[in-house]
């Protein structure tokens, strides 16, 4: 399964994805932001699933995210 990085507005946000995420059996973890990537307070999610079962779960929950990309 390909990661993928998404940017929140806080680290509030972050972490409350984290929670979300973990709960629907999806792996995520907090970590710093990687230099070059946009937007975002400085720290993302990174999560092992597909960049529309990770944004459909976000929005559900009502979490709002900056910007989703695939992790190299």
């Amino acid at each position: 399964m390909k990661q993928h990085i998404v940017a929140f507005a806080s680290v509030t946000y972050a972490n409350k994805a984290k929670a979300v995420l973990n709960r629907e059996g999806i792996r995520a973890q907090v970590r710093r932001t990687p230099a070059g990537f946009s937007g975002g307070c400085g720290f993302s999610v990174v999560a092992a699933a597909s960049a529309p079962t990770i944004t459909n779960t976000l929005e559900r929950a009502g979490i709002p995210y900056k910007s989703i990309s695939e992790a190299r």
